[in-house]
């Protein structure tokens, strides 16, 4: 006997789902948004070195949100390093955060299309209208383009997330 499903039955409440309590998953949202921070990072001074600016310039950028054009002045600044590096990271452990919630499995097939879906997300939204906002980033004229595979690679790299959740409830 086939049993009769109504619609209904197969439905999801998007909102009970999205503000259902998860602090494990929370927490490893933040150290998957860490992880995946310092792994974009390091791809996006990759990026600056091969396109020939400063090595060291991706972070040094993120420092002029609270410190100012001059954090981008050349050389190692530990001072404009540091603080780069803190901006960015607070950012991606946020967004680390809100992709573990949003994406509820540790299915890494899954994990990979929705972290392809919150790389460009974060491109769009992150990169393209927050990030320019702060009059340094916008006067610093980083091709979107070069900002898209950074992003891209931050969204993948996500899929940590399934690591950090796993060893988080042994």
């Amino acid at each position: 006997m086939h049993a009769s499903h109504s619609q209904d039955d197969f439905d999801m409440n998007l909102i009970e789902t999205f503000l259902r309590r998860d602090p494990t998953r929370w927490i490893a949202g933040a150290l998957a948004g860490a992880f995946a921070g310092l792994i974009a990072l390091v791809f996006a001074m990759l990026v600056a070195a091969v396109g020939g600016q400063e090595f060291w310039f991706p972070v040094k950028l993120m420092a002029t949100i609270v410190l100012g054009p001059e954090a981008t002045y050349l050389g190692a600044h530990f001072g404009a390093i540091l603080g780069g590096l803190l901006v960015f990271e607070v950012l991606s452990v946020i967004f680390g955060v809100l992709y573990a919630n949003f994406a509820r499995t540790n299915s890494l097939q899954a994990l990979l299309l929705i972290g392809l879906v919150w790389g460009t997300f974060s491109w769009i939204f992150l990169w393209n209208l927050f990030l320019q906002s702060f009059r340094p980033i916008l006067a610093a004229e980083v091709s979107s383009a070069a900002a898209f595979p950074v992003c891209l690679v931050f969204g993948v790299a996500l899929t940590s997330v399934a690591f950090f959740d796993r060893v988080i409830r042994r």
